[in-house]
Formats: C-alpha cells, structure tokens, sequence
C-alpha cells in the first residue's frame, strides 16, 4: 500500500536542503583582476649577461662565433679574464664576476650585439605610468688607451617606433684614471607609455691601437611596478 504523504514528508525535508545549499554556496565569484605582468619585474631581463653562456675566445685573437642570447652585429668577442692583453680578474671590476667578459675583439673599430625582449604583457601597467626601469653594468677599457664600450636600450611601441632611449657609458681612459678596469654604471627612469618591447644592444667602440679595448661584463636591466 502507497503512502504518498509519508514520502511528501521525506522528500521535502531534502529538497529544503538542497535549496539551502546552493543559495548559501552561489556562484564562486570571479577574482579581481591584478597587474604583475607575466613575472617581468623584479628580475633581470637580459639574457646571457655576463657571457658565460657559449663558447669563448682562449687566446683573443678569433673571434666567437656565436654568443647565446644576442644577435651579433660583427665579430664582438666573449674571453676569459687574464688572457694576455686583456682585463685580468684582479682588476677593478664586478665582485660577482665569472670567467668570461665581452670585448670588442680583434677586428673592428665599431662592434655591437642586441637582442630584443617582449614586455607587452606588462602593457597595462605601463600605460599607468607606473613601470620603472634600471639599466645596469661594469664597463670599461685598457689602460690610457680610450677604447670603451656602450650599453643602451630602446623603447619601441607596436609599430617598432622609438618611443625613447637611454645608455650607460661610455667610460674613457680619464673616467678609469688610465688603469685597466671595469666600472659600474647605472642608469634609472620610467617606461614611456606605449611600450611594448625593448631592444638592447651594447656596443664596443676602438680608438686606440689594433684591438678593441671596449670591456663589458654584469650587464642587467631590471623592471619594477610602481
């Protein structure tokens, strides 16, 4: 025999329940949005700073051919500290140096290397104006010789436009009072609106003698948000 009441009893009680579950629960409401670009600030951007990824030039007379992380504009060096004619590792330099430094090489007057980082996914905040940069490195030359190395960077916007720039260097025989050494200089700023990669590229420069003296090592760009 059927007892629709009794069930009316039982199964009211539970759909009471159920009803109660997903009002108190609803949906799971959406996170607010947030600004910290894809892990760019914070932490140095360029790739390969300090030339101790890939080969190097043992006797600094062949230039490598390849330096991992830059797109090379001619026969820019990567060699140990110490080779002969060049900056050694007790000179003044980097205290977190490694083996190896950039040089100019032994072949031309004006050498360079650039490569190129994407920071469009920091694009809002930027366009708040609340993106800052530093751009960092040891640079230096060879004695009373005016040989010298440049480290600078470009903001371009979508359309490749140079919406700005700014460098560090160069530093000449006078600014390393004609001793062989590396020097830190820094450069600091905001990111210009529209930004959405930046290109940099460090550049030795000869002025003296056969080789190219320019020396850079340590080299860092770092970005911060507000």
């Amino acid at each position: 025999m059927n007892h629709p009441a009794i069930k009316l009893l039982v199964i009211a009680p539970f759909i009471g329940t159920l009803l109660l579950l997903v009002t108190a629960c609803g949906p799971t409401p959406s996170p607010s949005p947030t600004t910290t670009g894809s892990g760019n600030y914070g932490t140095n951007l360029i790739v390969n700073p300090g030339a101790e990824n890939g080969p190097s030039d043992a006797k600094a007379d062949k230039p490598v051919s390849k330096i991992p992380g830059w797109t090379l504009h001619g026969d820019l060096d990567v060699v140990p500290y110490g080779v002969d004619g060049v900056t050694a590792a007790s000179d003044p330099g980097p205290s977190d140096r490694g083996k190896n430094l950039f040089t100019g090489g032994p072949d031309s007057p004006i050498i360079s290397a650039s490569q190129t980082i994407d920071i469009s996914s920091d694009s809002s905040d930027i366009a708040k104006g609340s993106v800052t940069y530093t751009l960092s490195g040891y640079l230096g030359g060879f004695s009373g010789q005016d040989d010298n190395a440049i480290l600078a960077v470009q903001f371009q916007d979508t359309s490749n436009k140079v919406l700005a720039q700014t460098q560090i260097g160069p530093i000449k025989a006078a600014d390393r009072q004609n001793a062989t050494e590396l020097l830190q200089r820094t450069a600091t700023g905001k990111i210009p609106v529209g930004t959405v990669k930046l290109v940099v590229t460090l550049t030795m420069n000869r002025t003296d003698g056969a080789y190219n003296d320019g020396y850079a090592d340590s080299l860092s760009l770092i970005l911060q948000n507000g």
